[in-house]
């Protein structure tokens, strides 16, 4: 259970179940009604949302034709965020929480329209060009959607209909390192639904119990195959995917292991079989 609320402490809530993804806003409007360099969000599913006191207090502000910002009417304090696009989801300002989330923010949205006077130096992905509200309320749809930098993404399991969002949104390749054929997430026809689309589709089928070396330099072979081209990695849950965009950004970019696994520290820690592979697989690097 994670609580919150205002600053005067007229408008409480509660949150009790799974939240979200969280990010920096740097857009204009975020800047403005927080007044700060940027607000940190946190989506939270509606129904794991509710008020407890105060919701009498909130006023609401349209500030696009998408967007509806609440706040206290008596301390001004911003609470949530709702979007006609996205009538699942609030956006809550992190600041108004009482308890840790448990959820980092994984990238900055709008680093194009940041502050002057204000430097990213945190390392995380910069998105720099503004999303349509559409995409952006679809694309966070995505089961563990992790937007990595403006050509990478990854995710768990889209739906067809969201394969065709991906699409929408620019990307060029998708590569899927689930299983075809398990019934509890595959599609009847990815790799042809992909294609309809237009986008190339690289199919490398990892056992979750089971991954191997083998399985690894494939999926280096397809990232190195498609470099400079928008792709989309996804795996059931994000779990294969983030272990190996972490392997694949240290040892064939040269990352620090401390900044390499932050999408696979965002959505879980390795159990015994998969913390196992990633030391055994750091093991044979060259020494420095």
């Amino acid at each position: 259970m994670l609580r919150g609320g205002c600053l005067c402490g007229g408008v409480r809530y509660e949150i009790d179940g799974p939240v979200g993804h969280a990010l920096y806003c740097h857009c204009s409007m975020c800047r403005k009604a927080h007044g700060s360099a940027f607000r940190a969000r946190l989506a939270v599913p509606k129904t794991s949302f509710r008020f407890t006191q105060g919701e009498d207090l909130l006023t609401r502000y349209i500030s696009s034709g998408n967007t509806v910002r609440t706040f206290c009417r008596r301390c001004g304090s911003p609470m949530v965020n709702f979007w006609t696009v996205e009538p699942d989801n609030y956006g809550l300002a992190m600041g108004s929480l009482d308890d840790d989330p448990g959820v980092r923010p994984q990238w900055h949205l709008y680093a194009g329209s940041k502050a002057p006077w204000y430097e990213i130096a945190d390392g995380l992905p910069q998105l720099q060009e503004d999303f349509e509200p559409m995409d952006a309320g679809s694309l966070a749809a995505i089961h563990n959607w992790r937007p990595v930098d403006e050509s990478l993404a990854t995710s768990g399991q889209p739906t067809m209909e969201q394969l065709g969002t991906i699409a929408g949104a620019g990307f060029t390749t998708v590569i899927n390192l689930a299983l075809h054929d398990d019934a509890r997430y595959s599609l009847a026809d990815e790799a042809g639904a992909v294609r309809e689309l237009g986008m190339a589709y690289e199919h490398i089928p990892v056992q979750f119990a089971a991954p191997t070396e083998g399985d690894l330099l494939a999926f280096f072979a397809a990232m190195d195959a498609h470099r400079g081209e928008k792709v989309w990695v996804h795996c059931a849950a994000n779990m294969r995917a983030s272990v190996f965009l972490g392997l694949y950004r240290v040892l064939r970019q040269g990352w620090a292991r401390d900044k390499a696994f932050d999408v696979m520290d965002s959505l879980w820690e390795p159990d015994e079989v998969w913390a196992g592979f990633i030391e055994r697989i750091l093991a044979k690097r060259p020494a420095a």
